[in-house]
C-alpha cells in the first residue's frame, strides 16, 4: 500500500473548487477504484459516474481528465503518487458528472 494524493475539481457551474484527499492505494488500482475509495471512506458527496455493470472500458460513461489528459477512470491505472482528477469537458452538472 502507498499513500497517494488527489486533488479533484468539484462543484457546479460558476461555483467550483478543489477539494484534496489522501488515499492508501494498492497496486492493481484504477483511477475509479480511487474515486469509489473516497466516496465510501471519506466522502459521500462526491458525484462520479460508476457504473458497476460496466467497468470493463466500455460505456466511456466514467471519463474524466487525469493530470490534463482525457481518460477513463474505469481503465486507467494509478501509477503516480499525486493525482489532479477533474470533468472532462466544460459542460458540468456536479463535480465529475458531465452532459
Amino acid at each position: 500500500m502507498k499513500e497517494i494524493r488527489v486533488s479533484i475539481h468539484r462543484g457546479t457551474p460558476g461555483n467550483g473548487f478543489i477539494q484534496n484527499y489522501t488515499v492508501e492505494a494498492s497496486d492493481g488500482m484504477s483511477v475509479m477504484d480511487v474515486l469509489k475509495k473516497i466516496y465510501m471512506e471519506q466522502d459521500q458527496t462526491l458525484a462520479y459516474f460508476s457504473h458497476e455493470a460496466c467497468h470493463q472500458k466500455a460505456c466511456g460513461k466514467c471519463l474524466i481528465k487525469l493530470n490534463g489528459r482525457v481518460c477513463l477512470a474505469c481503465g486507467e491505472p494509478v501509477k503516480d503518487d499525486v493525482l489532479e482528477i477533474a470533468p472532462w469537458k466544460d459542460d458540468i452538472v456536479r463535480d465529475l458528472i458531465c452532459r
